[in-house]
């Protein structure tokens, strides 16, 4: 570990004197094909559409798939035990299936390793202002970084504009956009006989019930796709935003229609994709069907208490996510 204190930023030190020698010897025409890419904490130079890409987020990783691109380095929110993800499919969650190559293991989002990133010569690297700000001085010695927010909300359509922007690829990104618009079109429409008479809805995430749990508001995916869809979200009268934890005994006092539970569940440290569902629902559901307060709400007994997985909407905010997500409320809510 003492050798790698200074090893790294040697190994920067080089990196950058390498990049400056490639400005320097670009030719005019190569200049001319040079971006200037406005993010979160400044303006970053890009030259030539990137090939090398590592993303320090589930969200970013999200959008390169989105625009068909394949990452060489990913950092997720919980920590794999292997340095190289060979078999995707079955090591990352949702998604994997739309990774056709290995992949290398870069770290934690909020830990990134310094090390794996430079062994990779990326040419961009995409990291998140929630998570990456401190960070951002070293990530650029090693790449060009553009640093963006997570993506909640519509946050997603700019961030994945940037990107296209950089790759040559924008009307991918405007075909996603309107089709995810179509798609939240169609699920109001389906589901509006369903919600007319019944719109309140009170979105949980939890994965213990005696842990309590948080309510969710509309500034991420979770509830802002429900409100676009037609939902009215059930809040607090004090947390107009959505709560950060809430006690059980609370519930009976906030007057929902329905209730979306949105459990998770990494107790086994890397996620598992086989069951991958079951697994973050499992303690949830049988915590809220053992609960005689739970048992006792309108939505309980009216039958309208739905489960999802909050990795779906929260480690996924843009259009995949949200196509898993939609998908899971309107089959439970329109199922006999």
């Amino acid at each position: 570990k003492s050798c790698l204190r200074w090893i790294v930023p040697l190994v920067l030190l080089m990196l950058t004197a390498c990049q400056e020698r490639t400005r320097d010897s670009q030719t005019p025409s190569a200049a001319a094909e040079c971006q200037q890419i406005q993010h979160s904490l400044g303006e970053t130079r890009v030259c030539q559409p990137p090939q090398r890409i590592v993303v320090l987020a589930p969200s970013l990783l999200e959008l390169l798939l989105v625009l068909d691109l394949q990452p060489v380095g990913y950092a997720d929110l919980v920590k794999f035990q292997s340095d190289t993800l060979d078999n995707p499919r079955e090591q990352i969650p949702l998604l994997g299936d739309r990774i056709t190559q290995p992949i290398r293991y870069v770290g934690t989002s909020t830990d990134p390793s310094l090390e794996a990133i430079v062994q990779l010569k990326p040419d961009l690297i995409l990291a998140t202002l929630e998570m990456n700000q401190q960070e951002y001085a070293l990530l650029s010695q090693i790449a060009p970084t553009l640093i963006l927010p997570y993506g909640a909300g519509n946050d997603w359509q700019e961030n994945l504009q940037k990107i296209a922007q950089l790759t040559d690829r924008s009307e991918l990104a405007q075909n996603a956009i309107a089709q995810h618009q179509q798609r939240v079109a169609q699920v109001r429409q389906n589901l509006a006989p369903e919600i007319q008479n019944r719109s309140r809805i009170l979105v949980l995430v939890g994965n213990q019930l005696d842990r309590g749990l948080r309510v969710e508001g509309n500034t991420n995916s979770c509830g802002s796709l429900l409100e676009n869809i037609g939902f009215e979200l059930v809040l607090p009268s004090n947390s107009p935003t959505g709560s950060p934890n809430l006690s059980l005994e609370k519930l009976p006092q906030l007057p929902a229609d329905s209730v979306l539970l949105l459990g998770y569940d990494f107790s086994r440290n890397t996620p598992q994709t086989q069951d991958f569902e079951r697994s973050q629902l499992q303690q949830i559901q049988q915590d809220w069907q053992n609960n005689a307060i739970a048992q006792s709400l309108k939505a309980s007994q009216d039958n309208r208490v739905y489960f999802g997985s909050a990795y779906s909407c929260l480690a996924y905010p843009g259009p995949l996510g949200a196509e898993v997500y939609l998908q899971e409320i309107e089959e439970q809510i329109l199922s006999p």
